[in-house]
C-alpha cells in the first residue's frame, strides 16, 4: 500500500464546498481524507489548516462553534491542526454605489486570514523531503500553491492529488497532478463525526445550528 498525506485548506474547502451548508460543516477529517485516496493507498495523516475566527455582530457564536469542532478534530488520531491567524486593519476602497467616473472613498475595517497557505506550503515540502509519505493529496484552489504543489509532484517525485472543493480541475491541470478529485456533497455527507464525540472528559456535540 502507499502511504499518503492528506492537507487540507480549511478556509478554502468552507468557502468552496461548506459555506451555507450547515449539516455538511461536522467533518471528520480522517474519514474524508481516507474518501479522496486511489486505491492501493492508505491514510498515514491528515494536516488541517485554518485560523481562530472572532464573533461578528450577525454571528456572534461563531467561535464558540469553530472551538467546539476543533476540540471534536483533535480527537482524531490522524488529524493535526495547524493554525494562521485574522488580521483586521483600515482600508479605504470605493463606494460600490458611486459613479465610476468620480466614485466616492470610504474607509472600511478588512479582515484576512492570514498564514494557513504559507503553512500548508512548508508542511507539504518539509513532508516531502523527509519522506514522511509516497503521496500528497492537497484540498484546495488556491493558485497561490501552485509551485509548492509543482516542486512536490515534479521535483520530489511525489505521487500528487488535488481535491477541488469547487470541483473545478483547473489547478489539478496547472500542476500536472497525478490525480484529480471534486469534493461532492455526497462524499461530505458520508464522511460526517458521530453526534457526540466521546473523550475522556466527556461528550463533545455537534452545535445545534449544524443539524440542518
Amino acid at each position: 500500500m502507499q502511504s499518503a498525506n492528506v492537507y487540507i485548506d480549511g478556509f478554502n474547502l468552507f468557502y468552496g464546498a461548506l459555506k451555507g451548508r450547515p449539516s455538511l460543516k461536522w467533518l471528520d477529517l480522517a474519514a474524508f481524507g481516507r474518501a479522496l485516496l486511489l486505491p492501493g493507498q492508505e491514510l498515514h495523516r491528515v494536516r488541517y489548516f485554518t485560523a481562530r475566527v472572532g464573533g461578528r455582530a450577525v454571528d456572534p457564536h461563531l467561535p464558540q462553534r469553530q472551538d467546539i469542532y476543533l476540540r471534536a478534530v483533535a480527537t482524531l488520531p490522524e488529524v493535526s491542526i495547524h493554525e494562521g491567524y485574522f488580521q483586521t486593519k483600515p482600508a479605504r476602497l470605493p463606494l460600490a454605489s458611486s459613479p465610476a467616473h468620480s466614485p466616492e472613498i470610504v474607509e472600511v475595517l478588512r479582515t484576512e486570514e492570514k498564514g494557513s497557505d504559507v503553512n500548508l506550503s512548508t508542511h507539504l515540502l518539509l513532508d516531502a523531503f523527509r519522506e514522511d509519505a509516497e503521496a500528497a493529496v492537497v484540498v484546495s484552489d488556491d493558485y497561490d500553491l501552485k509551485e509548492p504543489l509543482r516542486v512536490v509532484g515534479s521535483a520530489l517525485g511525489r505521487t500528487l492529488g488535488v481535491a477541488s472543493p469547487r470541483c473545478s480541475p483547473r489547478l489539478g491541470r496547472a500542476v500536472e497532478a497525478s490525480f484529480y478529485r471534486p469534493v461532492h456533497e455526497a462524499t461530505l455527507r458520508e464522511c460526517q463525526l458521530p453526534a457526540t464525540v466521546e473523550t475522556d472528559g466527556g461528550g463533545i456535540s455537534r452545535p445545534a445550528d449544524w443539524s440542518s
